[in-house]
């Protein structure tokens, strides 16, 4: 019998199944005689189907069991979870897993079932066996790299990346927080040996002759590639959101995978129900409201019930407004909910430009630092004296508003402000955490130093995601609208403790 014919079979079967899950199934023997064909086929069929986790075969009586008809038991829930470790990228390609040794003493289970976990997960092609070592992914023979082309030798796979103009690329490879995500991407796929190459999606009159864009250029390069291509990966495509969903879509009728990283996590109406269900779009996005409801939990589980959260007013896109609302909205679930002190922050010691963290406030400070005829700048560690606090206090109003409200601890809009907090609490003489705690968001690499707790996007887990994706090796764990969301953790550098009894002033 033919491979298509017990295929037939096997889709037959799931049909049968999904109808009606909790029906108990026939035999082997009784299926094979109802399909008329051999012992050995229908087996194989059932084998497609039991890969699939449509079906459970067991040993012995080799009883068959509906996949959705009992309660998954220790042996099903062990090899879910070796799977969702391989698929969101706990356990990366290339990587050993742990020794038996570890599984059984983890997750309580027997030799015999690990190795069926492993051998199962072997036939999806998540994991490979080298000498006495299992390894996440397909084994080399079977890893999509280098694709042979008519002209003869084999050529890499390309991968292309879509931006609005030629100098968001060059933004995008710049170093900021969106780094783990750039390093863990562009890492997976050299290591794959797949080229990268950027696209835009419109000119610009400055831009070089030869950059690809537009449309018609990019449908060109990918008709030129032919089973080169892998697929396109666009982050935060600019202009309307329609016409950046035109634009997707267009992409999609090349039959390869889609990757929309939203790393600003505003375009939510980006899923599968968009673009078609059955194509190959994931949406990997920046969880803002997981991060921001992980930052007031750990300050409000230290017992923190008045907590400052500057607004900054003067950027065109009100991200920090918005992750002030979402405090507010996170602190409403709370029984005792927290106090949020937001003021309008507009004073003028915001330094994005500042190479070095000790001039942070010195623009402010360098005429206090005159009149009073002092030989170092405040920030070089002088601490500020009683007049020097209240020329401070009435320069700088929104710290002054939090300070009189009573606040244990306060919230930065990202590194950059926490960092400008940490140096005007510092000339104030107040301690942190022993006086106040702070928090901040981003976990960019500049400050990977600077004695503050923050919050990680998961930004590297996302990249390492998205280039498996265009790989094509290892599926990810998406839900049925192809969305994958950063998971947010906090990076703890102890700025935050159990506050103090009585005002910070």
């Amino acid at each position: 019998m033919s491979a298509k014919q017990f295929m037939d079979i096997a889709i037959a079967l799931e049909k049968r199944i999904k109808s009606g899950p909790a029906d108990p199934l026939p035999s082997i023997a009784l299926l094979a005689d109802e399909f008329s064909v051999s012992y050995l086929t229908m087996w194989r069929a059932l084998r497609v189907l039991a890969d699939k986790g449509v079906i459970t075969m067991r040993k012995g009586a080799r009883t068959l069991t509906a996949s959705g008809a009992r309660p998954k038991g220790a042996r099903d829930r062990f090899l879910d979870t070796m799977r969702s470790n391989i698929q969101d990228g706990t356990w990366k390609s290339g990587e050993h897993i742990p020794k038996f040794s570890y599984f059984q003493s983890e997750y309580h289970v027997g030799q015999d079932t690990i190795s069926r976990a492993m051998q199962r997960l072997a036939r999806e092609g998540l994991l490979h066996k080298r000498g006495r070592k299992w390894i996440v992914g397909p084994s080399s023979s079977a890893r999509p790299g280098l694709v042979h082309t008519r002209a003869g030798g084999p050529s890499p796979r390309v991968a292309l990346m879509l931006f609005p103009w030629l100098m968001d690329a060059n933004n995008f490879f710049t170093p900021s927080h969106l780094e783990p995500f750039v390093s863990s991407f562009t890492d997976e796929l050299i290591r794959r040996g797949i080229s990268i190459q950027v696209v835009v999606q419109k000119r610009k009159e400055l831009e070089p002759e030869n950059t690809v864009a537009g449309l018609n250029d990019i449908a060109s390069l990918i008709d030129s590639l032919g089973g080169r291509y892998c697929g396109m990966i666009a982050h935060d495509v600019g202009f309307s959101a329609e016409e950046t969903a035109s634009f997707l879509h267009a992409m999609l009728a090349q039959k390869k995978p889609v990757v929309y990283f939203d790393s600003i996590g505003n375009q939510p109406g980006f899923n599968r129900s968009r673009f078609g269900p059955k194509k190959p779009f994931y949406r990997l996005f920046f969880n803002e409201e997981q991060a921001v409801a992980l930052a007031l939990n750990h300050l409000y589980c230290q017992g923190h019930r008045v907590i400052g959260f500057p607004d900054i007013p003067r950027y065109p896109y009100p991200w920090v407004a918005r992750r002030i609302q979402l405090a507010r909205s996170a602190a409403s679930r709370y029984d005792r909910p927290p106090r949020l002190i937001a003021p309008m922050q507009t004073e003028p010691f915001w330094t994005f430009n500042q190479s070095e963290a000790l001039n942070v406030l010195n623009p402010l400070f360098d005429g206090i630092s005159r009149v009073l005829h002092l030989d170092k700048q405040l920030t070089h560690g002088i601490q500020a004296k009683s007049s020097i606090k209240r020329k401070l206090l009435s320069e700088t109003p929104s710290m002054a508003q939090i300070i009189d409200a009573g606040a244990t601890a306060i919230i930065a809009g990202n590194d950059f402000f926490a960092r400008d907090y940490y140096y005007w609490f510092r000339i104030m003489g107040i301690d942190i955490p022993q006086r106040i705690s702070m928090i901040s968001f981003d976990n960019q690499r500049e400050f990977f130093t600077f004695p503050m707790s923050t919050i990680d996007y998961g930004f590297a887990r996302l990249g390492y995601l998205a280039a498996h994706i265009l790989i094509g090796d290892i599926p990810a764990k998406a839900d049925g609208e192809g969305q994958i969301p950063g998971v947010c953790t906090l990076v703890d550098r102890g700025s935050t403790a159990v506050p103090r009894r009585g005002n910070i002033g």
